[in-house]
């Protein structure tokens, strides 16, 4: 029995990912898009209701607009809530390991399906060496979305938002927002796999309606 305990001890030391879970966001939290497209307003409602921050409750409802990561970002700075930030543009995934690891979750963009299309933003619960697993505002049912890592990839257009509640930030060392430059970032002559989710009612779109390369567009729906 104690050779045993010391071998699952030894595992969970060598092995940090297997206690990474899905960040496990309720029904309750998941605010649904509508016009003219809040998709962006929605995931960080999302994920303020997670976090009962209730300074951004009814966030969607206030901004009857589509959004951009520097609006998102405006918002928070006003209120005082600690977050952290990369731009789109930046391909780094630390802070989306970050994110799952510290069981925040965090807000994520996906480039535009065409030139001037407006990209997307929805939440992201977990993320894997395989697959990542999204809600997407456009899905009226609520339902976790699991796409394969490699498309997550392709579509992801570099920027994540993670909040910091005050639960988790006041044990952290240094300051807690880390902004990244914003870049750009090639598709890499990648084939394109489906889009995660078109504009309206979450349908998915054909491959062949992928642009050519990353832009994050002038807004998100």
């Amino acid at each position: 029995m104690a050779k045993y305990c010391w071998c699952l001890a030894v595992t969970l030391l060598l092995c940090p990912c297997a206690l990474r879970a899905e960040v496990d966001i309720a029904a309750g939290c998941r605010v649904k898009n509508r016009p003219p497209g809040r998709c962006g307003w929605c995931a960080l409602e999302t994920l303020a209701r997670h976090h009962h921050i209730k300074v951004l409750y009814g966030l969607s409802r206030k901004h009857a607009s589509h959004c951009s990561p520097e609006t998102l970002e405006e918002v928070l700075a006003d209120t005082g809530i600690r977050y952290r930030i990369q731009y789109p543009g930046d391909d780094s995934r630390a802070i989306l390991r970050y994110a799952v690891r510290q069981g925040l979750g965090a807000v994520v963009g996906f480039r535009e399906i065409y030139p001037g299309g407006g990209g997307h933003i929805v939440t992201l619960v977990e993320f894997t060496h395989t697959a990542v697993k999204v809600i997407d505002s456009n899905d009226q049912d609520g339902r976790t979305r699991t796409m394969r890592l490699e498309d997550f990839l392709f579509w992801w257009d570099g920027f994540a938002l993670v909040l910091e509640p005050a639960a988790h930030y006041v044990s952290l060392e240094g300051p807690a927002q880390a902004s990244v430059s914003t870049g750009s970032r090639g598709a890499g002559g990648r084939h394109a796999p489906e889009a995660p989710s078109a504009q309206d009612g979450g349908v998915t779109l054909p491959a062949a309606a992928a642009p050519s390369a990353v832009g994050a567009g002038p807004h998100r729906r």
